[in-house]
């Protein structure tokens, strides 16, 4: 009993200590918690500081590059140069975003604007290699894209006949083309194949042999000659050297040109291309050109054969043959003797058309005179001596000298078509001399 009573009695009295100590453990905590939230509050006020640092000074400004982005991954390229220009006017000096902006517009096709700000980033990012080799790349596939878009509408328009629109569009391809030049030869893209300059100088040396060719069809002969002979010394990886590549391509263009009007039977405008060719041939250097050469003066020849002038045919494949006595030989040798025979029996068959004009007309001296002419071109012509054609003409010629009276000329004539025609008119032939045989009986005399 006397332990419970002690047991209860120092529980009040624990109690009562834990109460009278009770508010100085209150205290402590409450200045722990100011501190804590000091410290928080700080940390807060800090944090902020630094993420409002990076928003405004690294995300705010490139909120509009991020759009851009994100417009492109979509494919909504004018969306996304908005928001590149947006960005630009608040970070003008983002080279790599203005380059971003060029390939926008590319994907566009405003190739001009986006040539701008390429050239824009080359200057200001030399710096930067990579941007400047990346600029500079796109500047050149940009001039290519555009020269080629204007050579393709040139030809267009040839095929069209809208030859001064050709010409215009050429001359369009060329301004870019000299620009492509220029750009090739920038610091940051001198390490290019060796095959790159002479790539680009044929597109110039084409371009320059299409326009020369649009004049051409044009009718504008002078300015065709002009444009081909202009010197190119800017162009190609010898400066020195004036490339005179173009007038073979020139040349090949107004050969087909002639063969086109050759199918036509326009003999005359065939020649007037195959000779505006050749001169352009001759111009040239390379083996292609100088093996055409022979060619184009043998077409030449043809055309003057197919309007009949043989003579000139054979000036032409005779001079042919001294400068390429190698080319068609044997061809050119027949066509040279079968020229002239042909020229021959043109001569002999006009004469004989002359000759029986004057019969006609009763002029008797001057039809004899055709006559023999006839005579001796044919059998140049490669007519023989015993044919009927020169038995004809030979009885014309003692016809002749019948109706003037001229009774020996007429009977030495006739004898003659006689001795070498004898089944030639064998019954007049016969008629006319018996009656030469009565005129020398009853006149005894000179019959002239």
């Amino acid at each position: 009993m006397a332990s419970t009573i002690f047991v209860e009695s120092s529980a009040d009295n624990m109690e009562e200590a834990h109460r009278n100590i009770e508010p100085a453990n209150q205290k402590a905590p409450g200045e722990k918690t100011t501190r804590l939230s000091l410290i928080l509050t700080a940390t807060i006020i800090v944090v902020s500081s630094i993420t409002g640092y990076i928003y405004y000074t690294q995300y705010y400004p490139k909120r509009y590059l991020r759009q851009a982005e994100a417009f492109k991954a979509m494919n909504d390229y004018p969306k996304a140069i908005e928001s590149y220009k947006t960005h630009l006017l608040m970070n003008p000096n983002d080279l790599a975003a203005r380059l971003q902006l060029a390939k926008a517009l590319l994907k566009q096709d405003q190739m001009d604007q986006a040539i701008g700000i390429l050239t824009t980033v080359l200057r200001e990012g030399h710096h930067e290699k990579d941007l400047g080799k990346q600029a500079s790349e796109l500047i050149e596939s940009s001039y290519s894209a555009l020269a080629k878009q204007f050579g393709q509408k040139a030809e267009t328009a040839l095929e069209q006949e809208q030859y001064k629109s050709a010409i215009k569009a050429y001359e369009e391809e060329y301004g870019y083309l000299e620009k492509l030049r220029t750009a090739s030869h920038s610091p940051t893209t001198q390490k290019k194949p060796n095959y790159y300059m002479p790539f680009v100088l044929v597109r110039v040396l084409e371009n320059r042999a299409n326009l020369a060719f649009a004049y051409w069809l044009d009718e504008a002969f002078d300015k065709a000659s002009e444009t081909i002979s202009e010197p190119l010394y800017t162009f190609g990886t010898t400066d020195k050297d004036d490339p005179v590549l173009r007038y073979g391509l020139f040349a090949s263009k107004l050969r087909d040109l002639g063969s086109k009007a050759f199918e036509g039977k326009e003999w005359t405008k065939a020649r007037s291309h195959y000779e505006a060719s050749l001169i352009n041939y001759k111009k040239d250097t390379s083996e292609f050109s100088r093996a055409s050469i022979p060619e184009v003066r043998y077409d030449i020849a043809i055309t003057h054969w197919n309007e009949g002038d043989f003579w000139k045919a054979k000036e032409v494949l005779t001079a042919l043959q001294k400068d390429f006595p190698q080319y068609e030989s044997e061809k050119i040798e027949r066509m040279i003797s079968e020229a002239k025979k042909a020229g021959f029996s043109n001569w002999a068959e006009k004469a004989y058309k002359d000759g029986n004009k004057a019969f006609d007309e009763m002029d008797f001296t001057e039809a004899r005179s055709f006559f023999h002419d006839a005579i001796k071109y044919f059998r140049k012509s490669g007519v023989k001596d015993g044919s009927e054609l020169l038995a004809s003409i030979r009885y014309n010629i003692a016809v002749t000298y019948w109706n003037q009276q001229n009774w020996p000329k007429a009977k030495e004539s006739f004898l003659e078509l006689k001795q070498k025609h004898p089944k030639f008119h064998k019954n007049k032939t016969e008629d006319y001399l018996n009656k030469l045989v009565e005129l020398v009986r009853h006149t005894g005399g000179d019959y002239r």
